[in-house]
């Protein structure tokens, strides 16, 4: 009976050892299926613009379903205030810790990017990095709009180094920013309204905007602006560990040192629209644009040109909105078009394209005002642009003048006057007296009218000529 129990009890014990060595092999495995994700995205030289607005909105609404925090690869020159404003709002009321963190080094987080910083639950810098400079320049209203365009070109053209400043001719950035008192001040209360919520150093931020202040990452850690300095992504995840944010007022404990870092990426249509964001990419757009349009004004018929034209035209408008633009600039790029167009219409002898010319260079000048670089549209680019759509406008609206009054005769008699043409667009059976459509003849295709209904591939003579549209009437044989 004593030999039985002993029995039992040792088939117990055993059982409980292997039972407790089993627990404690698969619960560490156990605990790390448990731990939620770290999402992150990347803002590297990159604008602050509504499209990127959108992917880290967007970001932060997938790490909120799935991740246990967002962590923000940041590293900008600045962009639209109207854009940055959104994108605070977001990390303020976001449901999980967001981690802004400067990176690599030597990146900068300037303007916009002090802003998305500062409002981070978590902010970290990398060694050789830059924070501040978050004054907002806006031209004064108080001087006249002559003064005003006048203050756009040279500031210009100094930033570019084409003009060399000798301190009194030329606005400086802080003397524009100080004629904007009353958004200086408003973007100060702002950025100071943050500091506070998130418990840093509010006076340093207000200066950040109100003198454009500027802070290495040691200098922003000892001031109490940002949390940590971590030296890359792997630092960065063991220094986050065990690291409270406060969300709602209550505290939310990260677990990084065991959580898998997955990256979101922008979406194909946000990288498409990242580009044409691009101040470049947008005014080379708007040129090919219009060489579209005038092809398809000089040569009426073709609708390919005209059709690839307006799309062009449409996305270079588009990349342009996203971008913090003068609307001076913008109306000289209109004038410059529609003087273009008029010299295929009116014999100026190239007058118009002359001041279409100058209009032109003047608008892509101003178009972009910005102390950064890589906001503005290089001069480099806007020269030979400039120069080829005046050489290409003198070329066309020669072509059209030779066709429509440098050939005619010494009769007066239009040369198409009598010659043979080939109907490619069939003119509609309808109510109207006149029917449309198109004929081919000497190799060009030309916008025509007829009294009679034409079928495709039909033989037509030409009857008159009126401008840039024919008069046709079925073959007589």
């Amino acid at each position: 009976m004593r030999r039985t129990l002993s029995t039992g009890k040792g088939i117990v014990l055993c059982f409980c050892i292997v039972a407790i060595s089993c627990t404690l092999l698969f619960l560490p495995a156990a605990q790390a299926a448990d731990v939620k994700p770290i999402y992150s995205v990347t803002i590297n030289n990159l604008i602050i613009t509504p499209n990127v607005e959108d992917y880290i909105i967007k970001a932060i609404g997938t790490a909120e379903r799935e991740a246990q925090c967002l962590i923000i690869f940041l590293n900008t020159p600045g962009g639209l205030l109207r854009s940055t404003r959104n994108i605070v709002s977001a990390i303020m009321n976001s449901k999980v810790p967001i981690v802004v963190y400067v990176s690599p080094g030597g990146a900068n987080a300037d303007s916009s990017g002090f802003f998305i910083t500062l409002a981070a639950h978590i902010a970290v810098m990398a060694p050789s990095t830059r924070i501040g400079a978050a004054n907002p320049v806006k031209i004064s209203g108080s001087e006249g709009n002559v003064s005003k365009f006048t203050r756009l070109i040279t500031d210009r053209l100094r930033l570019d180094g084409a003009i060399v400043d000798d301190g009194d001719t030329f606005v400086k950035a802080s003397e524009i920013a100080a004629s904007s008192d009353r958004l200086v001040g408003d973007t100060a209360a702002w950025a100071e309204s943050i500091a506070r919520a998130r418990g840093r150093n509010v006076a340093w931020a207000g200066t950040a905007v109100s003198e454009s202040a500027s802070a290495t990452e040691t200098e922003a850690f000892a001031n109490g602006v940002i949390d940590l300095i971590a030296y890359n992504s792997d630092n960065l995840l063991e220094l986050l560990d065990k690291r409270t944010a406060t969300l709602g007022g209550s505290k939310v404990e990260l677990n990084t040192r065991d959580a898998e870092l997955l990256t979101i990426d922008m979406t194909q249509r946000q990288r498409f629209f990242n580009i044409l964001s691009n101040p470049t990419i947008a005014f080379v757009m708007l040129i090919l644009g219009f060489y579209g349009l005038l092809f398809e004004f000089t040569n009426p018929g073709l609708s390919f040109p005209g059709i690839i034209g307006s799309i062009l035209l449409l996305l270079g408008f588009y990349g342009l909105h996203t971008l913090p633009t003068n609307y001076p600039g913008t109306v000289l790029i209109l004038v410059a078009v529609v003087l273009f167009m008029a010299e295929s219409r009116v014999a100026t002898y190239g007058i118009f394209t002359l001041f279409g010319i100058v209009c032109l260079f003047l608008g892509a000048v101003i178009l972009i005002h910005s102390p950064h670089g890589f906001l503005r549209i290089s001069l480099k680019v806007i020269l030979p642009l400039v120069m080829a759509t005046g050489f290409i406008t003198l070329l066309l609206t020669g072509t059209v003048s030779r066709r429509r009054s440098g050939q005619v005769g010494k009769s007066g008699r239009h040369p198409l006057i009598g010659k043979e043409a080939r109907v490619i667009e069939a003119f509609d059976d309808d109510a109207a007296v006149w029917k449309l459509g198109k004929v081919f003849v000497r190799d060009e295709i030309w916008a025509a009218q007829s009294k009679e209904v034409l079928q495709k591939d039909e033989v037509v003579d030409v009857t008159n000529v009126d401008g840039s549209v024919l008069t046709v009437r079925k073959k007589e044989w």
